[in-house]
């Protein structure tokens, strides 16, 4: 795998792992780290769309889907500005720029490592 590839390949990981905590207990825990309280059922569902990202991602870092790679570091950026824009009108509190920044940790690392091979 190049640099890139494992750059992504280890971001989906953590997707992964988050994708499980928050689809077996999302509206548990949003409360502890400040979210909106979530109805079960949508906690679920963003849950597992966030189980469904990090697979590909590691599944696209193990085998070097370059295009992939490339679009998944402007993917988070976007992700990092939507929860900026998020909290600027009021619809979610401050700590959801947390998950923003490390989509945009992990997004500056995999284009660092694209753009030195």
């Amino acid at each position: 795998m190049s640099k890139a590839a494992k750059s992504l390949y280890y971001f989906g990981w953590y997707g992964v792992v988050v994708g499980i905590v928050l689809l077996c207990s999302a509206s548990v825990l949003a409360p502890y780290v400040g979210l909106p309280q979530v109805p079960v059922g949508w906690g679920c569902i963003v849950g597992f769309l966030t189980l469904i990202v990090g697979v590909y991602d590691v599944l696209c870092g193990r085998y070097n889907v370059v295009i992939f790679i490339k679009a998944s570091i402007v993917i988070r950026y976007c992700f990092l500005g939507f929860t900026i824009l998020l909290y600027v009108l009021g619809i979610m509190p401050a700590i959801i720029i947390l998950f923003g920044v490390i989509d945009g940790v992990g997004a500056a690392h995999t284009h660092y490592a694209i753009m030195r091979p």
